[in-house]
């Protein structure tokens, strides 16, 4: 059972990162080679910020109990067709992996698949905020720059409010322009989707603006 796991689990480690691959699944002895009275959450994806927060929020809200979560963080090197040619400990000159290992109260075999989904998705956000996230620093100080040459007691209250956000009180998920339009129908605003950073680069979250 143990070696069944942990030949799993590596098998599922060894698949590239940049997918972020997920799975959720209750395993049986027939089709994984082990059994678990739990059903098994895994993750990998290159090492980031709110990778556990955010799988154990998507749980707690569920209503999951978590039982117990690994996250353990290799030093990896690949080769150009994405196969592990060796792991270590944390080793700055490689690229870290993060891999995730946890075990919620059995859930019915009927959900795990819209779970995984939904917790893929989760997942997926994470990733494009933490990869953008130097750029919305970027775009923030150039719309701090540009207000610094604006007078006016609401630049000033907004210029104040934008170095608030950026002293740590706020998390940047996304960033995007909204260009003022004019036609016969009348003024309107319009996302310009070239200057989408973070989630607002996933078609279905710049919907939900």
């Amino acid at each position: 059972g143990s070696l069944a796991l942990i030949a799993s689990a590596f098998r599922f480690f060894a698949l590239p990162p940049d997918g972020f691959p997920c799975r959720l699944r209750t395993p049986a002895a027939a089709t994984d080679g082990w059994n678990s009275p739990y059903t098994i959450f895994e993750s990998h994806l290159s090492d980031r910020p709110f990778i556990v927060d955010t799988i154990r929020e998507f749980f707690h809200r569920r209503g999951a109990a978590l039982r117990y979560l690994l996250h353990p963080i290799y030093s990896v090197e690949r080769d150009a067709a994405g196969a592990i040619v060796r792991m270590r400990s944390l080793d700055t000159a490689a690229q870290k992996e993060s891999f995730v290992h946890c075990a919620i109260d059995r859930l019915p075999d009927a959900e795990l698949a819209d779970l995984e989904r939904r917790l893929t998705d989760c997942l997926g956000d994470v990733r494009a905020a933490t990869d953008d996230y130097p750029k919305m620093r970027d775009q923030l100080a150039a719309v701090q720059a540009e207000l610094a040459h604006s007078p006016g007691s609401e630049t000033d209250e907004a210029r104040r409010l934008l170095g608030w956000l950026g002293d740590g009180n706020f998390v940047f998920l996304g960033y995007g322009s909204v260009d003022q339009s004019s036609s016969c129908e009348g003024r309107g605003r319009r996302f310009a989707e070239s200057s989408a950073l973070g989630v607002l680069r996933i078609p279905e979250r710049a919907r939900e603006i």
